[in-house]
Parts: structure tokens; C-alpha cells; sequence
């Protein structure tokens, strides 16, 4: 038999987070490729966090799981503490 998923608020939420974040995560890594700039390095890195987040909130609704449920907040954490690192890392002298 197959399983019925609900479709609520917070399974269409947790969807769209994660395709969000996937989409987000590969722009950026675009982006990084093509200039090499360590900002973007630490941004794709914050978006490749939000993106693993997003898919155990998927796991957590999809199957009612608790697994790493309680860990949540500190993937929020990592994601504001690379955000910040890029917003304060120094720019890159370019060669003159």
C-alpha cells in the first residue's frame, strides 16, 4: 500500500524551503566557480547548510521522525555564523 501524504502548511513549507535552498546553494556555487571569491565560498557553504536542514525538515515531516529534531537551531547557528564570516571577511586584494 502506498503511503498518503498530508499536504499541510508545513509540508508545503518544508518543500519549498528545501528547493529554495538547493537552488540558492547551486547559484552560488556558480557564482564562486567564476570568481573564486572566498565571501561567495563562505555563502555557498551557509546555502549547503540551509540546504541539509531543509532536507531533514522534509524527513522530519514526511515520516514524523525525531531524528536530529533537537539539533535544528544549530544548523541555524552555522548558517548565521558563515553569513556573518562572509559579511565580515576582508576582501581579497586582486593582483594590481
Amino acid at each position: 500500500m502506498i503511503p498518503v501524504v498530508v499536504m499541510n502548511l508545513e509540508t508545503v513549507a518544508a518543500a519549498w524551503i528545501t528547493v529554495f535552498a538547493l537552488a540558492l546553494l547551486l547559484i552560488s556555487f556558480m557564482s564562486y566557480r567564476l570568481n573564486g571569491n572566498p565571501r561567495i565560498l563562505a555563502i555557498t557553504l551557509a546555502f549547503t547548510v540551509f540546504f541539509i536542514k531543509g532536507l531533514l525538515m522534509s524527513l522530519h515531516v514526511l515520516t514524523e521522525s525525531r531524528l536530529l529534531a533537537d539539533q535544528m537551531p544549530l544548523f541555524d547557528l552555522a548558517v548565521l555564523l558563515l553569513l556573518a564570516g562572509a559579511v565580515l571577511l576582508k576582501r581579497r586584494v586582486e593582483d594590481e
